[in-house]
């Protein structure tokens, strides 16, 4: 399905779209601050669930500057009864249609959405994308924190 808002994404260039529209309601504009999208294959499954509450537990809003949304497929509700279930402090992104995602390219073959971080940096340009080849491994919080310091 093609959305007007968004194109494939080119690392260098800014991000086609000026915002998202986030489970809460919301919408998160990209600049101003570094964003940290954060594509995971699904709510509630074990890895994922131990990615989001690591992130959770070592996360400081104080000293932590960027946003980091979460983005994958499913309906927002779903979304949202992860988040509440684990208490976690982050937004994530409504995608129904898979604009976002098929935008960044973050599908895998099988149509599930790949374990990735995409980093855009506060003037809303596309710093970072990079995909993880096996599902199971996913980034911990110090390497997110470390490309941003090199990237954003």
């Amino acid at each position: 399905m093609s959305n007007p808002d968004f194109e494939r994404m080119v690392i260098g260039n800014p991000i086609p779209c000026e915002q998202v529209a986030l489970t809460s309601g919301a919408r998160h504009v990209f600049s101003g601050q570094c964003t940290v999208l954060v594509f995971y294959p699904g709510d509630f499954t074990p890895v994922c669930t131990k990615q989001w509450c690591s992130y959770q537990t070592e996360f400081n809003s104080t000293n932590d500057h960027f946003t980091m949304l979460g983005v994958t497929q499913g309906e927002p509700k779903r979304h949202t009864q992860f988040k509440e279930a684990y208490g976690l402090p982050f937004e994530f992104v409504t995608d129904e249609a898979d604009a976002l995602i098929d935008s960044f390219r973050m599908k895998n073959r099988f149509g599930f959405v790949k374990r990735a971080i995409a980093l855009i940096d506060s003037d809303g340009i596309l710093r970072y994308c990079k995909s993880r080849t096996l599902g199971f491994i996913y980034p911990k919080l110090d390497e997110i924190r470390e490309l941003i310091e090199k990237h954003c």
